[in-house]
């Protein structure tokens, strides 16, 4: 709420409230740690791109990062640290160039997965939540970085399916949320 109130005012503080962040997610256990990826997405969303500063990202983005990579594809704790890289990429713009590759490819890997039926996930909320933020995280990444996103989506060397047919299978997907 404070940030929310504070919004650009909060811009002079930034560096201290990243370093209390960083802090946090040391210290925290799971369910505190939905919260504090709230907070970021908040903060994102608050100062926008003053967020791009090299300290900022140099302070923040490891956080983030160690994260992802230690939470699996399917487990649940994955969808809030998408929503909260959604908010941190679009305040970063083209500065999250250096974190896209593993993102993207790992968004593109979990919608082959979801719809090839490999993913271990039973329940179709759970299936459409990760499809949809999955696809969300990829628009924020395009957002972000506009043609600077073409590399990837051109380099792109999957097992499975491309990007562009399973974009075509999610515009077919009959759940509203995707």
């Amino acid at each position: 709420s404070f940030e929310e109130q504070a919004g650009p005012a909060l811009i002079p503080y930034i560096s201290h409230i990243l370093e209390t962040i960083t802090f946090a997610f040391e210290k925290y256990q799971q369910n505190n740690t939905v919260m504090l990826l709230d907070t970021v997405c908040t903060l994102a969303d608050a100062v926008g791109g003053e967020l791009a500063a090299q300290e900022h990202i140099n302070k923040l983005m490891p956080c983030l990062m160690k994260r992802w990579n230690s939470i699996t594809d399917n487990d649940r704790g994955l969808i809030p640290l998408f929503e909260c890289l959604t908010y941190v990429f679009r305040a970063l713009g083209t500065a999250s160039q250096s974190f896209a590759l593993p993102v993207f490819t790992r968004c593109v890997n979990i919608l082959d997965a979801m719809y090839s039926g490999e993913a271990g996930i039973n329940y179709d909320a759970e299936l459409s939540d990760f499809i949809t933020c999955s696809l969300d995280l990829m628009c924020s990444l395009t957002e972000a970085l506009a043609a600077g996103l073409d590399p990837l989506v051109v380099s792109r060397s999957h097992s499975g399916a491309t990007l562009l047919q399973l974009l075509f299978v999610a515009m077919r997907d009959r759940r509203q949320e995707v």
